[in-house]
């Protein structure tokens, strides 16, 4: 009994801090991202282009036969379908996150690192997002040639 009671009284000592302390949570700033992607493109020897839509931006990159498109992906997964259908002429979706590239979008660690994220903001600091980008690339367009790891944070 008296370890049920230290132990709910550690969580309501534990909550009020939190109440005390903590700071409604920043939006995601997705310019942030999108002024990186366009730099990486671009250092990548791309043509870029932003195209604004309504569920964000998109950005297109274009190198001869090679096309890229590019797009801040939420770690809750809430666009796969959009960014899908904005995708469709270029090529299915891919996903990097932390410089690693993968057919299907990562959810669990994302998911946790976006909540350490946004509950470190809350309290004031400003920890660096570790964004996930959903990524097309036309067939003439290797995946080696954008270095994944300049997106890994923004």
């Amino acid at each position: 009994m008296r370890a049920r009671v230290a132990l709910g009284a550690a969580l309501l000592l534990s909550l009020c801090v939190k109440a005390a302390w903590a700071r409604e949570a920043p939006p995601i700033d997705s310019s942030a991202f999108d002024v990186q992607a366009e730099e990486l493109l671009r250092r990548s020897g791309f043509e870029v282009r932003r195209e604004r839509q309504r569920f964000g931006t998109v950005v297109h990159g274009r190198s001869g036969a090679c096309v890229v498109l590019v797009a801040d992906y939420p770690p809750h997964g809430t666009l796969r379908q959009v960014l899908g259908i904005a995708a469709r002429g270029v090529a299915p979706l891919r996903y990097a996150w932390r410089g690693s590239l993968s057919e299907d979008a990562p959810k669990l660690l994302p998911l946790l690192d976006f909540y350490v994220w946004r509950e470190a903001s809350r309290l004031g600091l400003r920890p660096a997002r570790h964004p996930i980008t959903a990524v097309a690339l036309s067939p003439g367009c290797p995946p080696s040639r954008i270095d994944w790891h300049g997106l890994a944070s923004v």
